[in-house]
C-alpha cells in the first residue's frame, strides 16, 4: 500500500511524542511505499529546531 507522509508524522517520530510518536514509527515501519513532500526533510529540520531551541544549521548538518 502507497501512503503519503506529512511532515508532523516524521516530527512525531523523530521527537518521541508521547501521544504519537510510537503511532508515527509503525505507520512508518509497515507501509510498503511511502510518499513525502521533496521539501519534508527541510520542514522536519526547520520544526525540529524551534521545538529544540537549537541552530537550523545544526540540525540540517545531523540530517542531512
Amino acid at each position: 500500500m502507497k501512503r503519503y507522509f506529512d511532515v508532523n508524522v516524521f516530527v512525531y517520530y523523530l521527537m518521541g511524542d508521547p501521544t504519537y510518536g510510537k503511532i508515527a514509527y509503525n505507520w512508518i515501519k509497515e507501509t510498503e511505499e511511502r510518499l513525502t513532500s521533496i521539501i519534508t526533510p527541510f520542514e522536519v529540520s526547520i520544526v525540529v529546531s524551534k521545538l529544540l531551541n537549537t541552530n537550523l544549521r545544526d540540525v540540517i548538518g545531523k540530517i542531512f
